[in-house]
């Protein structure tokens, strides 16, 4: 069946510019230096024992490579090879050592390799032949159940006796942000059971809830808090990065189609097919 295809464009706009911030923040802050140059010694994830950093210089042009691709998926240009591009140079960077290894970095591969299935670059692109009106529905479909099955599972893993009734790791994260920024209300019991219990109910839930029309505005609202919050407590005291600035942006892929299109159609001046 198809579908407008302007909420999938702008699930390629709005990812793309948060890889591109990632990227930078890659580049800005020395983070090849510090994690592959400067460590003594790398632990390789096994089966990728032969993968090895390149030279100094080869590392900044993969990372500059990279900046350029994001700029490409945001434009839509030449979409599926600056998504494939990326998407290959990040897998192989994170794949160098599991030491600065995330769960994201794992989740931002599959996404791009999802997008290169896609027509993402049907709307909102800066030019190009492959603008159209519609989309078959699998290409939408994909990264939305993309992203409940990463939430979904994300909530079956708290369901353990440590994270619901130890509260761990939210206990001691709490006490480190506590410790760090001087927030003695956050070590208290209520917020134990808060964090935990709501992290659980909301991963298990939200996808379901954003899938659904109905509960879908109250769902974005929560997803929206929680990602904040996500945010704040961890940007001082953990490797969050820009993790939930991206999953705010796949909300963007739940959205009804036709309402992006009306309210943003601005963005493709020009006629499509």
């Amino acid at each position: 069946m198809p579908v407008s295809s302007a909420s999938l464009g702008l699930f390629r706009i709005l990812v793309g510019f948060i890889l591109f911030f990632q990227t930078s923040s890659l580049i800005s802050s020395n983070f090849v230096q510090e994690h592959i140059f400067e460590s003594k010694i790398r632990f390789p994830f096994e089966y990728f024992e032969f993968l090895e950093p390149l030279p100094k210089d080869g590392m900044r042009w993969l990372l500059l490579l990279m900046l350029g691709a994001t700029v490409f998926m945001i434009l839509g240009r030449f979409f599926k090879i600056a998504t494939f591009l990326y998407t290959v140079s990040f897998t192989y960077l994170w794949l160098l050592d599991k030491s600065y290894f995330n769960n994201h970095y794992y989740f931002i591969t599959l996404l791009g390799f999802l997008l290169i299935s896609t027509q993402a670059d049907s709307w909102g692109a800066l030019k190009g032949k492959n603008r159209r009106e519609t989309i078959p529905y699998w290409h939408v479909y994909i990264l939305k159940l993309q992203l409940l099955l990463v939430l979904f599972i994300s909530g079956i893993n708290k369901i353990n006796y440590h994270w619901l009734i130890d509260f761990q790791p939210m206990k001691h994260i709490l006490e480190t942000k506590a410790a760090v920024d001087g927030y003695d209300w956050l070590l208290n019991d209520f917020f134990y059971i808060f964090f935990t219990w709501g992290g659980m109910l909301l991963d298990l839930l939200i996808g379901f809830l954003l899938w659904n029309k109905r509960t879908r505005k109250f769902a974005i609202t929560a997803f929206i808090l929680f990602n904040l919050i996500n945010y704040w407590l961890f940007h001082d005291i953990g490797e969050i990065g820009f993790f939930p600035f991206l999953l705010l942006a796949c909300v963007s892929v739940f959205l009804d189609p036709l309402q992006v299109k009306a309210k943003l159609n601005w963005i493709v001046p020009q006629k499509v097919k």
